[in-house]
């Protein structure tokens, strides 16, 4: 999904019962908030010399109405979710998502940073 700089009602996943690369099988709601992209960025982990390609995406979002950390994360945990179904391990996809929510200003509920961490399946 392409957010950036569009102004979107994101998707609330409320139920967990498939995988990741299945999650469109899951149940899901549109949050009565808006929310919108405006900065993102890759920063890649150079601490870790084993798996060079573990990475973490760093996303900053605006929403139209003050929102706590929680409904943030209920909001894109899902969309930022990321497996497979692989039969067998060691596949090299991607699995990861939503590792953290960082309110930016203490008193500002409106401007969000979501760090999601993905790493592949050797």
């Amino acid at each position: 999904m392409n957010w950036e700089g569009e102004w979107f009602n994101p998707s609330i996943r409320k139920t967990f019962k498939y995988v990741a690369s299945c999650s469109h099988m899951d149940e899901w709601e549109t949050a009565d908030w808006k929310a919108r992209v405006t900065a993102t960025g890759k920063v890649f982990d150079e601490n870790d010399v084993e798996i060079e390609d573990d990475h973490a995406v760093h996303t900053v979002i605006a929403t139209d109405t003050d929102v706590n950390s929680v409904q943030v994360e209920e909001a894109f945990r899902g969309d930022l979710a990321r497996g497979c179904s692989c039969e067998h391990d060691c596949c090299g996809h991607y699995h990861g998502g939503l590792y953290r929510v960082i309110q930016l200003h203490e008193h500002d509920k409106k401007h969000w940073l979501l760090i999601a961490s993905y790493g592949r399946n050797y």
